[in-house]
């Protein structure tokens, strides 16, 4: 399914079933069984759950639980301050892809908070859930505190002590379960959701201890929807504090089901693993989050939160990727994708086209092996630039290309906010970018001689989003009614 047609499917659920009431151990689990139910209903391969033996299963948690261990051993990892905040941040590496002159890896959705923080002076704390494969991206913008180490052991306290403990409350469920496997071919168990459930309580546990103990008012994050973010916003409602999610790819205007489309919801309150607040990119991503949003939701259109930052990089970052932009030459973007293969006929354009162009290949940050299959048929042809690519600013790339070429990558949105016309050559994107499509702001090519056509036609224009709230001014705000 097409994220509208989810959307819609999740509807039907809410609308035949008492969702908003739907407990285990006292919270409302609808945020986890709809994110669930998306997954398995994407059309993006890699977002389904996959059948592994038990003999791989093991395989994998000895691995990790060596990554882990190895990490932090060669991990010079920043201690968490002793004093006080009013502001906590919650990274995850993933998104530290700027690379400094002085060597410290920025990230580009929220280290452009702490730049504003650091204006208004206002305390903060950060803290840093890192993917191990990125673990080299340090040191930190901002002496980030890893907390891997802490999570594992509280998830191992969990498994020790309280697998199988917990409350429910769950009406018709049964009934539920029974319609998913025969109207939707969807296999859903309940013990999944409640191990999930479990994990996400085990894990708030951990994150209310530093929000009461260093007296936090305020969170910021960028992804609700991950495990560690849900344990985080539940922390922030049992303490009775804000989270803010900060917009870092596709979200409102149907493009991801996190942000549309809610139904239903606990009567007289929101969801404890939904954020209080959206920080938006467009006036089109905050109507989308209001048209579903109760009293207890709010969203803002800031624009990129990295514009705020954008002088003080450009200041600090080193402009060796200027030389990609030969004079005579068209420098095109081609924003890989995760989850799936790149086509084949693709891979043959680009070596085919790299006289005439200069190619710009820049990973998603999950790199998985169908990128690195992408770029190592790629590698060691001329004018096809692969290396570092991901560490240079986006938004300098975008001020520069000529296009972006992608399967179906959020940096289509992107492009767009930057006046750069896409072209789109996997089916998917025909159906996340509709609208787009529709006003000639992203282009189809399923084949080379499509491609061909499409680079010719690629007109670009001046985008800005007119009358956009100030950032500081926001934050400020929200500040001001937290007693800071």
């Amino acid at each position: 399914m097409n994220v509208k047609e989810i959307v819609k499917a999740l509807n039907e659920i809410e609308n035949s079933y008492p969702v908003e009431e739907w407990q285990i151990n006292k919270i409302r689990v609808w945020p986890i069984i709809r994110k669930m139910l998306a997954a398995r209903w994407s059309d993006i391969e890699s977002f389904h759950p996959q059948k592994q033996s038990l003999l791989k299963k093991y395989e994998n948690k000895i691995f990790k639980i060596y990554q882990l261990l190895s990490s932090s051993l060669t991990l010079k990892q920043n201690a968490l301050p002793q004093y006080a905040a009013d502001v906590l941040i919650f990274h995850d590496n993933v998104d530290r892809n700027i690379l400094l002159k002085d060597g410290r890896w920025y990230d580009h959705n929220l280290d452009p908070i702490v730049d504003v923080l650091n204006d208004i002076n206002i305390a903060y704390i950060s803290i840093e859930h890192t993917f191990l494969e990125k673990i080299t991206k340090y040191p930190f913008y901002d002496n980030s505190h890893v907390i891997n180490m802490e999570l594992f052991l509280h998830r191992l306290k969990y498994n020790w002590q309280n697998r199988e403990t917990y409350s429910e409350k769950l009406i018709f469920f049964d009934d539920f379960l029974k319609r998913l496997r025969n109207e939707y071919d969807t296999v859903l168990c309940k013990k999944e959701v409640v191990h999930y459930a479990n994990l996400v309580k085990n894990y708030a546990d951990y994150f209310k201890k530093i929000l009461i103990g260093k007296k936090i008012k305020v969170v910021f994050m960028k992804c609700w929807y991950s495990i560690e973010e849900q344990a985080l916003s539940l922390a922030c409602s049992e303490v009775g504090i804000p989270a803010i999610d900060v917009q870092h790819g596709v979200a409102g205007a149907g493009y991801n089901d996190a942000y549309n489309g809610w139904k239903k919801f606990p009567s007289n309150s929101s969801y404890e693993l939904l954020p209080s607040f959206f920080l938006c990119w467009t006036w089109e991503d905050k109507y989308s989050i209001d048209s579903w949003a109760t009293n207890y939701v709010k969203a803002f259109c800031v624009g990129k939160s990295i514009e705020y930052s954008m002088k003080k990089i450009e200041q600090l970052t080193d402009a060796y990727y200027l030389k990609y932009f030969i004079k005579g030459k068209k420098v095109i973007l081609f924003s890989l994708s995760w989850g799936e293969d790149v086509p084949e006929w693709v891979i043959n354009f680009i070596k085919n086209n790299n006289k005439e162009y200069v190619w710009l290949i820049r990973y998603h940050p999950h790199i998985d092996i169908y990128q690195k299959k992408f770029t190592s048929a790629l590698n060691g042809n001329e004018n096809i630039i692969i290396e570092g690519v991901e560490n240079i600013p986006l938004e300098m790339l975008l001020s520069r290309c000529y296009c972006n070429i992608t399967m179906y990558s959020s940096v289509v949105i992107e492009a767009n906010f930057y006046g750069k016309m896409s072209i789109v050559v996997h089916k998917n994107s025909e159906r996340m970018y509709r609208e787009l499509i529709d006003q000639g702001k992203v282009l189809k090519a399923y084949s080379a001689d499509e491609l061909s056509m499409s680079l010719k036609k690629i007109q670009n224009k001046v985008f800005d989003v007119p009358c956009k709230d100030n950032l500081k001014q926001v934050i400020l705000g929200i500040m001001d009614k937290r007693g800071s």
